[in-house]
């Protein structure tokens, strides 16, 4: 009998799912390096905060996010413990500081914020999953989803230390 909380029943652990996860995660930082030149053109011609809304914009989305990843059953267990409000407060300013924003970042730097989480690749492509999800479901244009999630895959590495 498998105990439940053991890494073998946690599906974020389960080899396979992690292998494709790295696969999935190599296409990203691929599209990171492909896109660099264009995102930094519509960056100059106007920042993403702007097009996104500025912060007004940004709020029900980050909310939306954060519900997703206390609710679903990948990203779940890495909230417990966690302040919902807080989380969300951090994340909508850290988001408006990376899309060009003047808000001040009050948070731990990523390695910090996540490094007692033990995060596998596959908790990072659930809630890159969540991320797409909600930013579609907004009517964020795809040029912008992009930005954010090369925005936010460009600290892979600090969140994710295996």
């Amino acid at each position: 009998m498998i105990n439940e909380t053991s890494d073998v029943a946690d599906p974020a652990r389960d080899p396979e799912a992690i292998r494709k996860a790295k696969a999935q995660v190599a296409e990203i930082k691929a599209m990171i390096a492909a896109t660099a030149e264009a995102r930094a053109q519509r960056q100059k011609a106007k920042p993403l905060y702007e097009r996104l809304g500025g912060r007004a914009g940004l709020e029900p989305v980050i909310a939306d996010i954060i519900e997703l990843h206390f609710v679903e059953e990948i990203t779940k267990p890495l909230t417990k413990g966690v302040d919902k409000q807080k989380l969300t407060k951090l994340v909508v300013e850290w988001l408006c500081r990376a899309a060009g924003g003047s808000e001040k970042y009050t948070g731990r730097d990523m390695v910090a914020a996540h490094a007692h989480l033990n995060m596998t690749d596959v908790h990072f492509m659930a809630a890159t999953h969540q991320i797409q999800r909600v930013l579609q479901k907004h009517g964020v244009p795809q040029a912008e989803q992009e930005e954010i999630l090369c925005a936010i895959a460009a600290h892979h590495d600090d969140v994710i230390r295996d």
